[in-house]
Parts: C-alpha cells; sequence; structure tokens
C-alpha cells in the first residue's frame, strides 16, 4: 500500500508545517490516531514560526 501525502499546499507566510506519526483526538485522554492506519505519511499541522 501506497502511503499519502496531506498536504501540498505552501504554507502561508509566518507559518510552517509541523508533520508527525501520531496525534491525540481532542476531548479524548486516551484515544491516539495513527497516520499509517488512515493510509497516510503523517499528520500535517500550521504552527507559526
Amino acid at each position: 500500500m501506497e502511503l499519502r501525502c496531506i498536504t501540498k499546499k505552501v504554507a502561508p507566510k509566518g507559518f510552517r508545517w509541523q508533520f508527525c506519526r501520531y496525534r491525540k483526538v481532542q476531548g479524548k485522554l486516551e484515544k491516539i490516531l495513527d497516520a499509517y492506519e488512515y493510509g497516510y505519511r503523517s499528520w500535517a499541522f500550521l504552527v507559526r514560526c
């Protein structure tokens, strides 16, 4: 199975993409999502530089 890239967009000025394989579900303390299980290489979040 080929893993997909989650974003191809350029980050807006003053921001950058932060990539990570795992992420917690907001509001659920113990639930963690793995990007590989959803067919992605990683999750992507915009953060300020």
